[in-house]
């Protein structure tokens, strides 16, 4: 069954720090858009990719993509891990661990996005070498996981393109998700030691 390790007080307690952390440069951005650049409101939600103009913009070739990345995945799994298929109750994880998982990669596109995109584009002024700075810095807060750096790199540089294109972070979330979800159960534990990062990957066991 999927254990939820948020639902212990430590865990708790290290969500909240963590929300709380992330959350300080982001609300920092929008007084800072607000006031001082004087832009309304819902132009800032815009920005931020919280307010979405057209759910429909390039959706088909986004698709595409993390159809390229899922495929990846899934040829990896069966030449690597053929019996994931097998695990028990994959299912209802898989959809239990996506929704739980949801909200948490939402926030990750909105640092990531909403904060660190919409401030490297105004440095380069150049949506590819954006994005690529961009998918460093988050592959950066994934070492020293070996899978995730690799996942994070061109998954980050490949949401900081199509944010800038689009500025939708739902649908990005939504994919952030299926992919994480998929690296976890589908990829040998060895590889990704249940997709922890920092000391939880060093100190990860088997059976954690």
């Amino acid at each position: 069954m999927a254990r939820i390790w948020a639902f212990n007080s430590l865990g708790v307690l290290t969500f909240f720090i963590t929300v709380g952390l992330a959350l300080i440069p982001i609300i920092s951005w929008y007084a800072r858009e607000y006031h001082i650049q004087k832009l309304s409101r819902h132009a800032v939600f815009q920005k931020l990719g919280l307010l979405p103009a057209d759910f429909k913009k390039d959706r088909t070739v986004i698709l595409l993509v993390f159809l390229v990345f899922y495929l990846a995945t899934i040829s990896m799994a069966l030449k690597w891990n053929p019996n994931f298929i097998k695990q028990p109750y994959l299912d209802y994880q898989f959809l239990t661990h996506s929704i739980l998982y949801y909200p948490w990669a939402l926030l990750q596109q909105l640092w990531l996005n909403g904060y660190f995109v919409n401030r490297l584009e105004k440095v380069f002024k150049n949506a590819k070498i954006t994005s690529i700075a961009a998918g460093a810095l988050f592959a950066i807060v994934h070492a020293p996981n070996p899978v995730l750096l690799v996942a994070t790199f061109f998954g980050g540089i490949t949401s900081a393109y199509f944010f800038q294109r689009n500025r939708n972070l739902y649908l990005l979330a939504l994919l952030h998700v299926l992919l994480a979800i998929s690296i976890k159960y589908f990829l040998p534990m060895e590889w990704h030691h249940n997709i922890r990062i920092g000391p939880g990957f060093t100190n990860w066991t088997l059976g954690d």
